[in-house]
């Protein structure tokens, strides 16, 4: 989304700034195959529970932990590709006429006065211009000097995909990794980190349920392109206070308990109640209609579930019982080689690291564009 600079290094560090936990990625390109070098999360959920903390309070306890997390790695690169959480900027798909290369910008700046609800002053934008024409696909970037839009039909509309986020909040992280010795190289909402390593540049419709520790992300896909992206304010915490309240236990113990081989949600176990599930299935369905009227297609090509909770015993069952077939557990590490001895680790974090890949997964297709 914000690239800062071009690294020419072969080390691609991705970091992923989660609500309650830090969770970073080192690949490495080798003949060609993206391969793990390094991984490691640090959770810091607990000092949150403990007492209700600023974001000042956040903010130096989110800078501790990262720098406990880079010690314990010790990363072969200075260079980060950051992912911050989504709900603190804001995607939007928005139509201009079709005009010269050189007028985009103002037209667009002049189009996102319509959807960002502050000073435009205040946020960094990016933008890609999107041709999900069945022909083909082309993404043709703010920074590129090619083809002139106008080549196109007068009449046309032109798609662009709108990326704001808050000086105030993008200035933020990088100062925290730079309080760590480290440097920004790039820096994207992590429903973009997410889409990398979970679709990739399939050419399907696919929906994105991101399931968090606080937040939870929907995301509706088309060509590998976020259409439509909503945060929801409800995450894996309000499943672990619901265990904890239900069951008449403490949070620590419920989290225990919601890690555990043991199906809550699709059993009659009726002093547990997941409402915070039909919450998110309703706003699924909700954005489903809107995706498929708004682009004309009559069924999605699959549903992915991702994040910590997606682990969850009996998640998958939910959705699909909600949502329809074609519902899996995402796999972030499908691009990425790894040693076979870690096949059982890859494999229990899985989902929990779609972020932080995909993030590490920007830098090396950067690296690509620029070699």
């Amino acid at each position: 989304m914000f690239n800062f600079f071009k690294s020419k290094e072969n080390r691609f560090f991705g970091v992923d700034f989660g609500g309650s936990a830090i969770k970073a990625v080192e690949l490495s390109l080798e003949n060609q195959k993206v391969t793990l070098m390094n991984y490691a999360w640090i959770d810091f959920s607990g000092e949150q529970i403990k007492e209700e903390l600023d974001s000042q309070s956040i903010n130096k306890i989110t800078e501790i932990y990262l720098g406990k997390l880079i010690d314990k790695m010790e990363p072969k690169t200075k260079n980060v590709c950051a992912s911050i959480p989504g709900f603190s900027g804001l995607v939007n798909v928005i139509e201009i006429s079709n005009i010269k290369k050189e007028e985009v910008g103002n037209a667009i700046e002049y189009e996102a006065y319509k959807y960002i609800p502050v000073s435009l002053d205040e946020v960094y934008l990016s933008w890609d211009v999107l041709d999900l024409g069945e022909a083909d696909r082309k993404i043709i970037q703010n920074e590129e000097n090619g083809k002139d839009f106008s080549e196109k039909n007068e009449k046309e509309k032109i798609k662009v995909l709108l990326v704001a986020a808050p000086k105030d909040e993008v200035n933020k992280y990088e100062e925290l990794i730079m309080k760590n010795g480290l440097r920004t190289a790039t820096l994207e909402l992590d429903v973009f980190s997410s889409v990398r390593s979970l679709v990739g540049d399939d050419m399907g419709n696919y929906l994105l349920i991101e399931i968090g520790a606080r937040t939870t992300t929907i995301a509706a896909i088309k060509k590998g392109n976020v259409i439509i992206n909503r945060n929801l304010y409800i995450g894996g915490n309000e499943f672990t206070k619901n265990i904890s309240r239900g069951m008449d236990i403490s949070w620590f113990r419920a989290e225990r308990y919601k890690k555990e081989k043991k199906d809550l949600i699709n059993t009659n176990q009726a002093s547990v109640n997941f409402s915070a599930l039909d919450v998110i299935s309703g706003e699924a369905k909700r954005i489903m209609r809107m995706f498929q009227e708004k682009e004309d297609v009559s069924r999605m090509d699959g549903i992915i579930i991702s994040g910590g909770t997606a682990k969850m015993v009996g998640i998958l069952e939910y959705f699909e019982r909600e949502l329809g077939k074609g519902v899996i557990i995402g796999n972030p590490w499908k691009k990425v080689k790894y040693e076979a001895n870690l096949e059982a680790v890859i494999k229990d974090i899985g989902p929990s690291f779609s972020v932080a890949v995909g993030a590490a997964l920007k830098g090396v297709e950067d690296y690509q564009r620029n070699i």
